[in-house]
């Protein structure tokens, strides 16, 4: 993984797990990684999303950042997704990152929601975070 642990970066063309579409925005979308496989050279990484009323319908689903995303900093207000764990070869821009200790939070969740709800990626993924 290039980046450091809570680096928030953006990548153009990534395809969405939830509707199949990709997103074609120039400094879109923004992306954690969270840990990289040393053998296929992948990144693990989670989604963020400025549509922070999602969390109102699925509030397990995300991290909310909406206190913090001035301090990362990020355009707006944002949420992490915890449901889907993206893995490939990402190189990006960096956007901004997580302090440590925010970083570890968003792994915790990611882990309570992934334990509770394993999307295909997260038993290879487990051991790495």
């Amino acid at each position: 993984m290039n980046y450091g642990k809570g680096t928030i970066i953006f990548v153009r063309r990534t395809k969405f797990a939830d509707n199949g579409q990709y997103d074609n925005r120039a400094g879109h979308p923004s992306m954690l990684p969270i840990a990289s496989d040393d053998v296929s050279g992948d990144t693990y990484y989670l989604m963020l999303t400025s549509n922070v009323s999602k969390i109102n319908a699925y509030p397990d689903k995300y991290y909310d950042l909406s206190d913090v995303w001035q301090d990362i900093p990020l355009e707006r207000p944002s949420l992490i997704n915890l449901q889907y764990i993206y893995k490939g070869r990402v190189e990006g821009g960096k956007l901004g990152g997580l302090w440590p200790q925010l970083y570890k939070d968003v792994i915790r969740e990611l882990k309570r929601y992934q334990n509770e709800h394993p999307c295909e990626c997260y038993e290879e993924l487990k051991g790495k975070i």
